[in-house]
């Protein structure tokens, strides 16, 4: 079963995967997903990867991190879409759609067969919240 968010025209916007556990796997008004314990210690990580399925998150966000230059590297679908010393202000760090206060926007992205999101920081313990949905 798909649900159709581009209407019967076949407009733009994908079709939804099932997702028979939301909402009550997310874990409230903030957030829905979480990749807790991130440790760079100055050496590139993974943050998130999400191999062999289309998707698309529309908010994304680092908590913990200490204000600072971190290096952000974000492949979709095999291309580098950015590559970047990111100078961040603050411990919170939006990357992807509006900032927690709704101040900053950034855009949303999605993809056709992979995500991957990479951080090289000096900070040892930190999170990454984002909104996620599979499409077909």
């Amino acid at each position: 079963m798909t649900i159709e968010v581009g209407g019967s025209s076949g407009g733009g916007l994908p079709q939804l995967a099932p997702d028979l556990t939301a909402p009550t796997r997310w874990h409230g008004t903030s957030y829905r997903e979480v990749v807790t314990g991130l440790n760079s210690g100055g050496a590139p990580i993974t943050v998130l990867s999400i191999p062999n399925s289309a998707g698309y998150i529309t908010k994304a966000y680092f908590d913990n991190l200490t204000a600072g230059t971190q290096t952000i590297k974000l492949t979709i679908d095999g291309v580098i879409i950015f590559n970047d010393v990111w100078t961040t202000v603050n411990s919170i760090p939006t990357l992807i759609g509006g900032a927690a206060s709704t101040v900053n926007q950034y855009d949303p992205v999605s993809w056709k067969n992979s995500f991957l999101l990479e951080i090289t920081s000096a900070d040892t313990s930190f999170e990454f919240y984002y909104f996620y949905r599979k499409t077909l």
